[in-house]
């Protein structure tokens, strides 16, 4: 892949902003037009994931069947090929877990652009520009390659005790909310499960189990809602630098949620700073400062 092509996710944010700015009724704000301004944006946002990530790899991008339903479709647009009934099935489930998850970064930035009573594309593409970071929603990106790297069960413990030496945090483990389990990835890796029952390529899912217990053992640290949403997803074949994507095609209900309901009682959001840095400093006598060129 040619050095100059777009990361995904900045490829997204430029593609929402462009249809904010194509939409003839952009800058509308009342409830009705932001419902339908995100049924439209949700519908289109795995046709632009798909479409993105077949550009990236060389490949024609592959429209819509209007006979396949949602998580269907977008497994049609991705790979070319129709999905089987369970694939659709645990890509709905995957979907529908990573769709809302309250106050997150993205999330409150979504509700502090809309309530300077910005338009709802505004809103979305900051929502996306705060995924893209490797804290929030960019983590899930790194889980593939880890699990790559680490190459057998047998490799756990070694890497687990280089890892852990070098002080480094594994992604896909830890959460500010969730201490002992994060709830979605034991349905996560439910769907894993399923996806590989009756085949043979269970490698990565085998690595990223002992991974998991490994590293529960050692730190306490649980595993999150990336760390399997991401086996599940090499098993559904994403590119492994489209995680993030994916996250972002259907966090837009969760986000849209929160536009509306911040909307309907808005108040602009004004954190406030506490300053902590020196003080009584010694300045110039304002003769100087008058007599100082400008700059």
């Amino acid at each position: 892949v040619p050095d100059h092509i777009a990361n995904p996710m900045a490829a997204l944010r430029t593609a929402v902003s462009l249809l904010g700015a194509l939409d003839p009724r952009g800058d509308a704000a009342s409830p009705a037009d932001v419902l339908s301004q995100a049924t439209t944006l949700l519908a289109r946002m795995p046709t632009l994931v798909a479409a993105i990530a077949r550009l990236w790899r060389g490949l024609p991008t592959i429209a819509p069947d209007p006979e396949l339903g949602h998580a269907a479709n977008y497994l049609h647009m991705l790979r070319g090929t129709r999905p089987s009934a369970e694939e659709a099935a645990a890509l709905n489930t995957l979907m529908t877990l990573h769709a809302e998850h309250e106050l997150n970064a993205s999330t409150f930035t979504a509700r502090m652009v809309i309530g300077t009573l910005s338009d709802y594309y505004s809103a979305i593409s900051a929502a996306l520009g705060a995924l893209k970071g490797p804290r929030h929603g960019g983590a899930i990106d790194a889980v593939l390659p880890m699990v790559r790297a680490i190459g057998s069960t047998e490799a756990v413990p070694a890497y687990v005790d280089k890892a852990l030496g070098e002080k480094r945090k594994l992604p896909g483990f830890g959460h500010r909310v969730y201490r002992e389990r994060d709830p979605r990835a034991s349905l996560q890796a439910a769907v894993v499960q399923r996806l590989i029952s009756g085949t043979t390529e269970t490698t990565v899912f085998e690595i990223a189990r002992r991974l998991e217990a490994e590293m529960f053992a050692r730190k306490r640290l649980p595993a999150n809602v990336d760390y399997y949403a991401a086996v599940a997803l090499n098993y559904l074949a994403f590119p492994s630098n489209l995680l993030t994507s994916f996250i972002a095609s259907t966090r837009v209900a969760g986000w849209t949620a929160h536009i509306l309901e911040q909307s309907a009682e808005n108040r602009l959001i004004r954190p406030r700073a506490l300053y902590r840095g020196p003080r009584r400093l010694a300045y110039p006598p304002s003769a100087t400062l008058q007599g100082a060129p400008s700059q």
